[in-house]
């Protein structure tokens, strides 16, 4: 990983093991659970990461956003670093048949929907399935999102979308589990929606 992905981009903190980065445990902020009464309390149980030995290959990984940020760069402006553009376009290509979306929205719209992270208007707009993530199949009205966008989240609340149309790529991130927390979402349509405004879109 450190030779073929983080070497190209420059990202210099990245690591599946922060205790064995000196300095780096220290970094690592306090996890969070919000408790019934709204605010937020430290989390003392054991994460998914606790005792790993090993790389997971979709989760696990400590980094701050600015070297995270780099990663949505370089495929929102497919320059080759990482991927060749054909893999990257890939990435960003529906993949579900008319079935299978229906079944998708159907989760979206589900009590098991609230997990994913960020604002989801499965009700009113359509979403598909790619390598890299939720593709919004149609640009929202407020400017925000334009057809072919990719996103996903994180289970501490981390978000992140890459707008192509817009030349757009946006992080976001707490340490607050579990995911969906529903004062997460508003704060991450703020941001979204202002940072469209401020380059001019919405």
């Amino acid at each position: 990983m450190k030779t073929n992905i983080w070497d190209p981009l420059g990202v210099k903190t990245m690591t599946f093991f922060p205790s064995r980065t000196s300095g780096f445990e220290d970094r690592v902020p306090q996890l969070s659970v919000r408790g019934p009464d709204g605010k937020l309390y430290p989390f003392k149980e054991p994460f998914i990461t606790t005792g790993v030995t090993g790389c997971f290959g979709g989760s696990g990984g400590y980094s701050c956003l600015g070297e995270y940020r780099s990663f949505l760069l370089t495929l929102l402006r497919n320059d080759g670093k990482l991927l060749r553009p054909e893999s990257v376009d890939e990435l960003f290509r529906p993949q579900l048949t008319s079935t299978q979306k229906q079944a998708f929205k159907e989760y979206l719209l589900s009590p098991s929907g609230v997990f994913f992270i960020g604002e989801f208007l499965a009700e009113k707009y359509e979403h598909d399935w790619a390598f890299g993530g939720v593709v919004f199949v149609e640009g929202y009205e407020d400017g925000r999102r334009k057809a072919g966008t990719l996103s996903w989240g994180g289970v501490a609340n981390t978000f992140w979308m890459i707008d192509r149309e817009a030349e757009l790529a946006l992080t976001f991130g707490t340490q607050l589990i579990p995911p969906g927390d529903g004062k997460v979402k508003e704060v991450i349509s703020v941001i979204e929606k202002e940072i469209y405004k401020m380059v001019g879109i919405a």
